[in-house]
């Protein structure tokens, strides 16, 4: 730990810096420098104090030795303090002067004066093969041998584990005597029942940090939800990180529909097909690369109802790059789903929008006669559907459709 003198020094320097004051050169001081030190809550202007600095960055060598059990130099200090380093033994905080002991003392100095810190690391109960039953508290909010002191003298190892005691049906093999009646059997029985309901798990026994912060919490008249919300939702619209980054994924899609010269498109092309998986969800999944979790990214979005893919419409051009059947191009819905019989009966079902408008003779593309009833009637309305569709000399785009007419439930920004 710092010296006091050097803290008191810092402190002295950092009050001449914010009082505007040269090296030396003295100025009025309205407010004392601790009021200053204190936080807005108290009052202060919550600069804060380099001794609370300090203390912390020394207690979080403790809280290291407590959770990283298998590192080299915590090995090094339970061979020389024992099992926990000698942190929760004050006797032993004052037997040398090396680092480590220095620190247990500049903790416990503080107990001393009413900040307890090792009173916020409660124990987690997981095996409970590290966790002493009668020493540490692990069930309430107090040491089971401050509750159950009778019986803790009477048992023959006080260092025992919560695992051995736990499942413990008959107390009397572990206990130096017969327990008598009056307290020392309202204590035992009292035990059992407390005990009784705790059952262990196959996870490490761990620390879990526990300061009460419910005297810091501020109440909130509306959900953090509510403010992201945009304002013609009744929100502030402040804009949610999440939709924010779905954003700037999907762009990536877009990107790759509108530049299909870029050399990243063609590489995209050359591993994941001609339109780069975005159709095929069996694909979405195949692996883990950049390109495959902007994918699984949509798809997640897809099954939660949001579906961005859909919002994105051909435009027609010169029909060559958009398959006749599986796009939307002609209404709202692929001419697949509008026209089964025919599409089946199609000997190219990925063929072009080119290759089919300006078709006066279907027989050629059909591996068989189109039978009468239904199949005619779907072939006849086909032909009609698409007999006044006019090709033009410009390549086919995409067109970002979004009806905002419906109610979603947030708005993405695309922005560089």
């Amino acid at each position: 730990m710092a010296p006091v003198s050097i803290c008191n020094k810092l402190e002295s320097m950092r009050n001449q810096f914010f009082l505007g004051g040269e090296s030396g050169e003295k100025k009025m001081s309205w407010v004392t420098w601790k009021k200053c030190l204190v936080s807005k809550k108290m009052g202060g202007l919550g600069i804060g104090s380099i001794f609370a600095l300090n203390v912390g960055l020394l207690f979080k060598w403790l809280w290291r030795f407590l959770h990283n059990s298998s590192d080299l130099w915590i090995k090094v200090i339970k061979d020389l303090y024992g099992e926990y380093g000698g942190i929760f033994n004050d006797s032993m905080q004052r037997l040398s002067l090396s680092p480590w002991s220095g620190i247990l003392s500049s903790v416990k100095s503080l107990k001393d004066k009413g900040i307890d810190l090792l009173s916020l690391c409660i124990r987690k109960l997981g095996n409970g093969i590290s966790i002493r039953f009668w020493d540490e508290i692990w069930c309430g909010n107090s040491p089971l041998k401050n509750l159950f002191p009778r019986i803790y003298m009477l048992d023959n190892d006080r260092g025992c584990n919560v695992a051995s005691r736990v499942s413990l049906q008959d107390w009397s093999y572990v206990l130096r005597r017969t327990v008598r009646g009056g307290i020392e059997s309202a204590q035992l029985s009292d035990l059992q029942h407390l005990i009784r309901d705790v059952v262990l798990s196959d996870n490490n026994d761990s620390w879990n940090w526990s300061l009460d912060i419910t005297k810091e919490k501020k109440m909130s008249w509306v959900t953090w939800k509510k403010y992201l919300v945009s304002k013609k939702m009744g929100g502030l619209g402040i804009g949610s990180i999440f939709a924010l980054n779905v954003g700037l994924l999907f762009k990536w899609l877009w990107r790759f529909l509108h530049n299909s010269s870029d050399l990243w498109i063609k590489v995209i092309k050359d591993l994941y097909g001609e339109y780069g998986g975005i159709f095929n969800d069996s694909m979405q999944r195949l692996s883990l690369s950049p390109w495959s979790g902007i994918l699984s990214s949509v798809k997640s979005l897809k099954d939660k109802g949001i579906d961005l893919l859909s919002l994105c419409i051909r435009k027609l051009g010169n029909g060559i790059s958009i398959r006749f059947w599986d796009e939307i191009w002609c209404g709202n819905s692929p001419l697949k789903n509008l026209f089964p019989r025919i599409y089946m009966l199609d000997n190219d079902r990925g063929c072009n929008v080119a290759s089919r408008v300006s078709l006066q003779d279907w027989s050629y593309v059909l591996r068989r006669t189109v039978r009468g009833g239904i199949e005619s009637a779907q072939l006849s309305d086909l032909q009609h559907l698409i007999r006044d569709v006019v090709l033009s000399d410009n390549n086919d785009s995409w067109n970002w459709s979004l009806d905002i007419t419906k109610a979603i439930p947030f708005r993405i920004r695309f922005s560089y």
